[in-house]
């Protein structure tokens, strides 16, 4: 919705003010305040024209135009990871995201902190490789889509940060020695 107000005096009484987005048909406002709550819904994103015709009781008229930019806030959506979703090493996240106008920018927020910049992956999908940081348990992932004006739209999953436990171990026999790594939290048993 979009709020058309303006102020109409004269030194005679105001019979009504008129009005009209884009040159269409004119509405008719009899009595103060003289404002209209207009349904902008079918309007097109850009500049569109308002004009503002007001009528004395004998018949005398004033027309004021303004010209002012449609700019709906920018959307988001996270696809990847899912909410829920069990976190260890790094994790591409994805996310959707336009806007009427333009973007400025996609971010990945982390407990509401600005991390990084997602990078344009095309057709308005937006991507990042991220390294979860060894902060294990919940975390609040938020996606900020932000366009040319400011305006800004978010879209967040919460997910768990697990680190997987790696162990190395050196097996020596006769001075030559093995590294041996397990990323599972496995025990390993050797005979003594």
């Amino acid at each position: 919705e979009i709020l058309l107000s303006v102020e109409a005096s004269d030194g005679l009484e105001m019979d009504r003010v008129e009005f009209s987005m884009d040159g269409g048909d004119p509405e008719p406002i009899s009595e103060e305040p003289w404002e209209l709550i207009f349904d902008g819904s079918a309007l097109a994103s850009g500049t569109h024209v308002v004009q503002v015709t007001a009528f004395d009781v004998a018949g005398n008229e004033a027309i004021l135009e303004r010209e002012f930019l449609l700019d709906r806030p920018p959307q988001v959506a996270l696809l990847a990871p899912m909410e829920g979703a069990t976190l260890s090493g790094p994790v591409l996240i994805q996310a959707e995201a336009s806007d009427d106008v333009g973007l400025e920018s996609v971010a990945l927020h982390v407990a509401g902190a600005w991390v990084d910049d997602l990078d344009a992956a095309g057709d308005g999908a937006y991507e990042l490789l991220w390294a979860p940081p060894y902060e294990l348990g919940e975390q609040l992932l938020s996606v900020v889509s932000t366009d040319t004006v400011g305006q800004e739209a978010s879209a967040a999953v919460s997910v768990i940060v697990d680190h997987p436990v790696t162990v190395e171990l050196q097996l020596c026999e006769a001075g030559i020695c093995t590294a041996l790594q397990d990323d599972y939290n496995r025990q390993f048993y050797y005979p003594s």
